[in-house]
C-alpha cells in the first residue's frame, strides 16, 4: 500500500497554469448508465530533481515527482475512478477540485478487473443528485399544456367532480427533465376536501406506467424515465355526501445526471534505476478519448537529459516558449488522439552519444567564445601598429582577396543552414515530418554548420595575424558580439548559470579594459555602444558590492542587453 504522507497542496500559480486551458467534454448520453469510468482529459507533469512536488526534500537525478490531472465521464453509479502510479510511489496527494482526499480513500486495488491499479473513491462531496419542485395552485397551473379532466374541472378555485359524477380523474401535463437525467425518486403533497376519496399515482416516463403513492410520501421511480406526472382518481360526490376536490398540489422531483465530468489531481514522488545512462519511466495506462478530450505530458528533465516517448511524440522546447524553468529543459506532447494509446517514455542521461548534439554544439559555442576571449586579452592595444598605409588597403594580395570571398560565401551559408533547421523544426511541430527523420536532418545540418563555423574562425584569426595594423574598435566589436551570443545562448537555456557568469564578467572586464584604452568614439553606433558598455560595467560592479537590488538589477540588465543587441543588428545592416 502506497505511503500515507501528504504532500503539500500545489501553490495556486502552479495549478492555474496547468488548468487554464481545460477542455469540457460534452454530457455522455444515456447509453453510459452503469458503465466504467472513461478518462475525458489526462493531463500529466514529470519533473526530474528537485521541484515544487518535492520542495525541501534531497532530490538527485533519479529522484522523479509528478502532477497527474485527470477528467472522468463518471457515471451515476460509479464510486471510483482509477489511474496508474509507479509501485514505489510515496508522499501521495489527492484531491478533488479544494477538497483533499484522506488516505482511506485511496489506494492500490487488491482484486477485480482493475487489480493493481490506483483508485479514487468519489467522495460524497461530490453530489451528483438534484431536485426540482413543482406547485400546482391556480387555474393556470391547474390547467397547463397536456392537462387531463375527466369528469373533472377547475371551479371555486379547486378540482371537483363536474355534475355530481360518481367518479372523475385530473391528469397533470409533463414535467420533464434533460435526456442526459434520470429521475430518481418524487415527494408528492396535495391539500383539497374529502381527501380520503382520492387516490394519488405518479408516472416517470410521461403517463405510460403508473405507481400509486401517499399523501406526505417519497416514492422511488422504478421506471427510470424522464418525464414526471400526476394523476388523481376522485370518487364520492355530493348526493352521497362527500365534495371531494383538490385545491393544491406540491411535487418535489430528485434526479441524477446519467454521467458528470469528475476532475482530481494526484501527486507523488519516486525513484529510478538507471541502467547504463537509461531509464525508462512507465506510464502505460489505457486512455480512450472522446471526441472533446485532450492530453497534454510536460516532462522536465535536468539540464544535460533528454526524453524520448514510446508510443507518444515529443517535442524538445529549444525556444523555451513553454519553459520558465532556467534549471530544466522541457519535453512536451499535446494531442486529441483516438483508440486507446499506450506510451511510456525513456530519459537519458548525459553520457551517451549522438543524441547529444545539440548540447555538443552549445558547449562548442562556449569553447569557442572562450578562445575568442582569450586570443584578445593576448593581442595588447598599446603593441600594435597603427592602421596600414592607403597602398595596402588599395592594393590587398591575392590570398587576402580569397579569404574575404570565402568568407562572405560562409556566412551566406551559414544563414542558408540556419533557415533550413528552423524549416525541418517546424514540420517536425506540424507532423509534416517524422521525428526520426527531422532528427537525423538536423544532426546533419548541425555537423556541417560546426565545419562552416570553424572555417569562419580560422579565416577570422588567419586575418587578425595578417593585418596587425587593426585598432581597438574591432576588438570591442569583437567582445560585443561575442557578449550579445552568450546572453542569448544562456536566455535560450543552453549555458548552465554558473559558467555563464564566468564567461559574462570575463567579457565584460574586457569590453571595459578596451572602452578606457580607446580615443574618443567617431561615430554614432560607437558612441552609443560606449554608454551602454560602461552601463553594463557599472550594473555588474554594483551587484557585486550589493548595492543593487537583484530584482532592479535583472530588469536593467535586460533592457541594457536587449538595446547593445539591437544597436549591434542595426550596425550590421548598415554595413551590408
Amino acid at each position: 500500500m502506497l505511503a500515507r504522507s501528504l504532500l503539500k497542496p500545489l501553490s495556486a500559480a502552479v495549478v492555474f497554469a496547468f488548468a487554464a486551458s481545460a477542455l469540457m467534454p460534452a454530457t455522455a448520453p444515456a447509453a453510459a448508465q452503469g458503465s466504467g469510468p472513461t478518462i475525458l482529459t489526462n493531463w500529466t507533469f514529470i519533473y526530474q530533481g528537485s521541484s515544487d512536488f518535492n520542495a525541501g526534500y534531497p532530490a538527485s537525478d533519479a529522484d522523479f515527482a509528478a502532477l497527474k490531472i485527470m477528467s472522468f465521464d463518471l457515471p451515476h453509479d460509479a464510486s471510483q475512478v482509477y489511474t496508474v502510479l509507479p509501485a514505489n510511489a510515496y508522499n501521495v496527494t489527492v484531491w478533488s477540485g479544494a477538497v483533499a482526499l484522506d488516505s482511506s480513500q485511496y489506494g492500490i486495488e487488491t482484486s477485480g478487473a482493475y487489480s493493481g491499479k490506483f483508485y479514487i473513491d468519489v467522495p460524497s462531496s461530490f453530489s451528483r443528485n438534484a431536485t426540482y419542485s413543482n406547485s400546482t395552485a391556480s387555474a393556470a397551473s391547474f390547467s397547463a399544456p397536456d392537462s387531463v379532466f375527466v369528469n373533472t374541472i377547475y371551479a371555486g378555485s379547486a378540482v371537483r367532480l363536474v355534475n355530481d359524477s360518481p367518479s372523475g380523474q385530473f391528469i397533470s401535463g409533463n414535467m420533464s427533465v434533460s435526456s442526459a437525467y434520470q429521475i430518481l425518486s418524487a415527494d408528492l403533497t396535495f391539500n383539497g376536501t374529502s381527501t380520503a376519496n382520492v387516490t394519488s399515482y405518479l408516472s416517470d416516463d410521461g403517463g405510460s406506467t403508473w405507481v400509486q403513492c401517499q399523501n406526505f410520501s417519497s416514492l422511488a421511480m422504478p421506471a427510470s424515465g424522464t418525464s414526471m406526472r400526476v394523476r388523481f382518481d376522485m370518487t364520492g360526490n355530493s348526493s352521497l355526501g362527500f365534495n371531494t376536490s383538490i385545491s393544491s398540489y406540491w411535487l418535489q422531483v430528485t434526479y441524477f445526471a446519467l454521467s458528470s465530468v469528475y476532475s482530481v489531481h494526484v501527486s507523488y514522488q519516486w525513484t529510478q534505476t538507471f541502467k547504463d545512462g537509461v531509464t525508462t519511466v512507465d506510464l502505460s495506462e489505457a486512455l480512450p478519448y472522446s471526441a472533446e478530450g485532450t492530453s497534454l505530458m510536460m516532462v522536465y528533465v535536468m539540464s544535460g537529459y533528454v526524453v524520448k516517448g514510446n508510443g507518444i511524440g515529443l517535442i524538445f522546447d529549444e525556444n523555451r516558449t513553454m519553459n520558465s524553468d532556467a534549471t530544466k529543459d522541457l519535453y512536451f506532447n499535446q494531442s486529441s488522439p483516438s483508440g486507446t494509446p499506450t506510451y511510456s517514455i525513456d530519459v537519458i542521461a548525459p553520457s551517451t552519444g549522438s543524441d547529444w548534439a545539440m548540447y555538443a554544439v552549445a558547449a562548442g559555442l562556449m569553447a569557442a567564445f572562450a578562445s575568442a576571449f582569450a586570443y584578445t586579452r593576448l593581442r595588447k592595444p598599446a603593441a600594435r601598429a597603427r592602421a596600414p598605409t592607403k597602398a595596402a588597403v588599395a592594393e590587398p594580395d591575392d590570398s587576402t582577396t580569397a579569404d574575404e570571398e570565402r568568407r562572405k560565401m560562409l556566412v551566406e551559408k551559414k544563414k542558408e543552414m540556419l533557415s533550413e533547421i528552423e524549416d525541418i523544426k517546424g514540420k517536425m511541430a506540424s507532423g509534416a515530418m517524422t521525428r526520426a527523420a527531422a532528427e537525423d536532418e538536423l544532426q546533419r545540418l548541425k555537423k556541417e554548420f560546426k565545419s562552416v563555423r570553424n572555417e569562419l574562425n580560422k579565416l577570422s584569426r588567419r586575418a587578425a595575424s595578417e593585418d596587425d595594423g587593426e585598432d581597438e574598435a574591432r576588438d570591442l566589436e569583437s567582445v560585443l558580439a561575442a557578449l550579445a551570443r552568450v546572453d542569448a545562448d544562456f536566455e535560450k537555456g543552453r549555458l548552465p548559470e554558473a559558467t555563464y557568469k564566468t564567461i559574462r564578467k570575463d567579457y565584460v572586464d574586457r569590453a571595459a579594459q578596451l572602452m578606457a584604452a580607446r580615443k574618443k568614439p567617431q561615430s554614432p553606433f560607437e558612441a552609443e555602444k560606449a554608454k551602454l558598455t560602461e552601463a553594463i560595467v557599472a550594473l555588474d560592479e554594483e551587484r557585486e558590492k550589493g548595492e543593487i537590488d537583484e530584482r532592479v538589477y535583472a530588469d536593467l540588465s535586460a533592457s541594457y542587453r536587449k538595446q547593445l543587441a539591437e544597436l549591434l543588428k542595426k550596425e550590421n545592416e548598415q554595413q551590408e
